[in-house]
């Protein structure tokens, strides 16, 4: 089994949220994905919501579906060392938008920031992985927004490998903004 790597063994440690994706410990991993027990052949690295984001013997990730044992909802990276790499770019995009309502709205700069991610991931096989984190652009047949004060939420509709479609939902909070000064 590969070792976690110390970025990501210090994200667990902070619990840090990335998008729809929190780090947690490996040894709460039964806590945190109750569900069913992962593979011995796996180590639990944290929640894509109620999936598991999972390091791989061989050293590629993945994420479990919860819903069904032992089913992939899509590879995550080809290994860690590329998963920080999109992660860290993603994370900081990702913060941008929540301080720039013009960028937050700008399907173009997502539609880079994604294609950027999925190469450094590792490319088209780790697309559905990277997709998760980008609603302006659809796998599947539906993206909504809604928009109230204090937040924003997104809904992303993607295809599993095995054909099924699956919902992911994300409220984002935004920081409150200081009114412009003339």
């Amino acid at each position: 089994m590969p070792s976690v790597d110390r970025t990501i063994t210090a994200w667990q440690t902070e619990r840090r949220e990335i998008g729809m994706l929190e780090f947690a410990a490996t040894v709460i991993g039964s806590e945190r994905f109750p569900y069913w027990e992962l593979p011995d052949s796996s180590t639990f690295l944290g929640m894509l919501e109620s999936d598991a984001l999972c390091l791989l013997a061989d050293g590629t990730l993945c994420v479990y579906d919860h819903e069904v044992a032992d089913r992939l909802l899509c590879a995550a990276a080809p290994d860690q060392s590329s998963l920080i790499s999109a992660l860290s770019e993603m994370e900081a995009y990702l913060e941008r938008c929540v301080d720039d309502d013009d960028l937050a709205d700008d399907e173009s700069a997502h539609t880079q920031m994604r294609e950027k991610c999925t190469e450094l991931i590792g490319g088209t096989d780790y697309a559905a992985f990277v997709q998760l984190f980008f609603w302006a652009q659809r796998i599947g047949s539906s993206r909504s927004f809604c928009r109230e004060p204090r937040n924003i939420g997104f809904t992303v509709s993607f295809t599993l490998l095995n054909g099924h479609e699956r919902l992911y939902s994300q409220p984002v909070a935004l920081k409150k903004r200081k009114p412009h000064q003339l």
